[in-house]
């Protein structure tokens, strides 16, 4: 009795540590997480970049009105 409680016991653990995701399955999802995160991260640059070009021109625009008026 002892032995089939132990070697159940055994078995359960080794199916329990298997259940979970591979080393490979977990370094391709890694990968394909990382892929998105570079594509969003490129195209959130990208709007800042755009906005800050759009901000700097305002404050051109805005410089040279209040030169003319002076004169």
């Amino acid at each position: 009795m002892k032995r089939s409680i132990v070697f159940l016991s055994g078995l359960m653990l080794v199916s329990l540590m298997s259940c979970g995701p591979s080393q490979q399955e977990q370094d391709k999802q890694k990968r394909i997480d990382d892929s998105l995160f570079e594509k969003d991260r490129n195209t959130a640059l990208d709007n800042a970049n755009k906005l800050l070009a759009d901000t700097s021109k305002g404050k051109d625009n805005s410089a040279k009105k209040t030169e003319t008026k002076k004169k």
